[in-house]
């Protein structure tokens, strides 16, 4: 007499044992640093862009930022100001923000957030510390600040990019 009403056969054991296993590794960061918790090496945390104008005065920053998805609008940004936005990155890695930027004399084109796969490279995320990003238009050019150094480094000079 069993205390089961139906009989184990070896096929079913075995798949249930297997099942067991690969729910046990799906509940398992399988990639993880105290910056930016992830779970099976997909990006969980919100990102912020921040897009500075710390040119001379009366020189208003005209900024036009967007990914593939997302046409965040044409904005003025006044001097001593900012536009921000946040996010998440999309479940692929293939998240890709570019401003346009430009004043009555200068111009530049450029990417201000893309995907890293940091077994190979974080020098964007390195210096956004996992989170925050901030490009800050000068008169001489675009730099990207270090949030971990405090320290502002040239990107680009002011006229890069098409129009």
């Amino acid at each position: 007499m069993t205390i089961f009403p139906f009989s184990f056969k070896p096929n079913y054991v075995v798949f249930f044992v297997f099942a067991e296993i690969f729910l046990a590794a799906l509940a398992l960061p399988c990639h993880a640093n105290s910056a930016n918790q992830t779970n099976l090496g997909y990006p969980t945390n919100e990102w912020v862009v921040h897009v500075v104008n710390q040119m001379g005065a009366s020189k208003t920053l005209v900024a036009h930022c967007k990914s593939k998805d997302d046409d965040l609008g044409i904005r003025d940004v006044l001097p001593g100001n900012e536009f921000n936005w946040s996010f998440k990155e999309n479940f692929g890695g293939t998240t890709l923000f570019w401003c346009n930027i430009h004043n009555n004399h200068q111009h530049a084109n450029f990417q201000v957030f893309w995907h890293e796969d940091e077994t190979k490279s974080s020098w964007l995320h390195y210096r956004c510390n996992w989170k925050e990003c901030f490009w800050v238009a000068k008169d001489d050019g675009i730099y990207i600040r270090n949030t971990l150094k405090a320290v502002t480094s040239f990107s680009i000079n002011g006229n890069q990019g098409g129009n």
